[in-house]
């Protein structure tokens, strides 16, 4: 691999802590990369981390930490987290523990009392509701509540020694698969909270229905941040709670929905910004924007690459997609209104979910493996995804192209031509019958002027997400 292609790479987390537009290539482009890149994240920061931890035991290993662990008393931790001595005659007095260099390593305090005159201040000092290590620059305590939970515990010394000895010669391979597993699983918590409540807040503050694959992928992304917290804990004496951590990739992905949702209704309302280049659904508009009022297509170079007038035709005829759009879902839901209050029911829309549209029959477009569209659509978010456009594009219909409305005519002149005169009334009234369902007199479905339907249909689609 070239170094013009990994060096991308290793911008993904920096523009993932900083940048909210790299959040719009998150949500277009890399589909199903979340959690791969929490991993190699996460392969890369256990890096630093291990060769910390080999320093922390080979200090420690220098303390001659595994016997001093060895000389403190058996004790237990209760449900409540609150450490006690097997044998009360081991709480009567603070025991203090020295190693071979007369290093005072270990003060096991119980009752909190004070220690001997002259005694000098002990790396670790054990009492009851936690244990405080006293380092060069700083004072570190911890709950015994935090580190075994609500259930009472053993606190077996031979246990504890034994397992820092197998620590002491474990390799750099094994001390950096563990705490790159260790990560891996801690922003695997974080990114799934975040995502939960993204979807959640996304549909009850922004007003915006998106999947929870692309919540997930987008918290992923935002929980960078939590991965070099976590990191940084190995250097300095940082402590953060769990929720801080969680609230951290939620913060970053609503204030990108928030701008999503910005960027929508400013398009919405001003066709200009709409096919603006720093509109990031600028291809999307672009798109519709090349819908004529005949429903033909308009074939050509881009918005920008056209001339003045060129560019207010482009600009008139997004404007009337997006008012047809609109002008369905008033429809739509005012009709939804009525029949809950003719039913007598609620119509409050946060009580109950009003139903879908009435389905209409899907447009036959064939596949076109060149055709890439890019949908404005949150829950239909890949680039690459060869479904057919819910707009209706006249020059894919095979009912609509000039050829097949020739042959159409050709095909009803000649059956009516070879329709004997007895069975003229026969075939009039089936016609009657017929031309409601959108067919005409000579039986053959008929081209018919249905692109305002599709249009609006378009709109009111899992686009809908986004419509003010």
């Amino acid at each position: 691999m070239q170094v013009q292609n990994i060096w991308p790479l290793l911008q993904y987390p920096f523009k993932a802590i900083i940048s909210r537009r790299f959040y719009y290539n998150v949500m277009f482009d890399m589909k199903g990369v979340g959690l791969a890149y929490l991993f190699m994240l996460c392969i890369v920061l256990a890096l630093p981390c291990t060769v910390q931890m080999q320093r922390y035991f080979t200090n420690w290993q220098q303390l001659e930490l595994s016997r001093v662990v060895a000389q403190i008393p058996p004790s237990t931790i209760s449900a409540s987290g609150r450490l006690g001595a097997v044998n009360p005659a081991d709480e009567a007095q603070p025991k203090l523990i020295y190693n071979s260099h007369q290093q005072l390593v270990v003060a096991y305090n119980v009752n909190d009392m004070p220690l001997p005159a002259g005694a000098p201040t002990p790396l670790v000092m054990l009492t009851a509701d936690g244990m405080t290590f006293h380092l060069q620059d700083s004072v570190v305590h911890l709950r015994w509540s935090d580190l075994y939970g609500n259930e009472a515990v053993s606190f077996e010394p031979l246990q504890i020694a034994q397992l820092f000895e197998k620590m002491f010669h474990s390799s750099f391979f094994s001390i950096w698969s563990v705490l790159t597993l260790w990560l891996f699983t801690s922003l695997g918590f974080v990114a799934l909270v975040g995502a939960l409540f993204t979807k959640v807040l996304g549909l009850i503050l922004m007003k915006m229905r998106i999947s929870f694959g692309l919540s997930l992928r987008l918290s992923a992304f935002g929980s960078t941040l939590v991965a070099v917290l976590l990191a940084v804990q190995f250097f300095f004496p940082l402590v953060l709670s769990t929720l801080v951590l969680c609230a951290i990739p939620i913060i970053y992905t609503m204030a990108f929905l928030a701008h999503v949702r910005g960027v929508l209704d400013h398009s919405l309302k001003d066709p200009k910004y709409a096919l603006s280049l720093q509109n990031p659904f600028y291809k999307w508009f672009e798109r519709q924007s090349r819908v004529r009022p005949d429903n033909t297509i308009i074939q050509g170079p881009d918005y920008h690459e056209l001339d003045p007038e060129q560019q207010a035709e482009r600009e008139s005829n997004l404007s009337r997609v997006i008012n047809i759009s609109m002008e369905q879902w008033l429809a739509a839901y005012q009709q939804w209104f009525r029949e809950r209050a003719e039913q007598g029911l609620s119509r409050d829309i946060h009580e109950v979910t009003p139903p879908p549209p009435p389905e209409e029959p899907p447009l036959d477009i064939p596949d076109d493996p060149e055709r890439k569209p890019r949908f404005m659509d949150l829950d239909s978010d890949d680039p690459n995804s060869t479904q057919p456009d819910r707009f209706y594009h006249p020059e894919q219909d095979a009912t609509n192209s000039p050829q097949q409305q020739q042959n159409e005519q050709q095909q009803g002149q000649q059956q009516t031509q070879s329709t004997a005169a007895p069975q003229a009334g026969s075939a009039a009234q089936q016609n009657q019958q017929a031309a409601p369902q959108g067919t005409t007199p000579q039986g053959t479905n008929a081209p018919q002027n249905n692109a305002a339907s599709h249009v609006q249909r378009g709109a009111k689609g899992e686009d809908s997400s986004f419509m003010p």
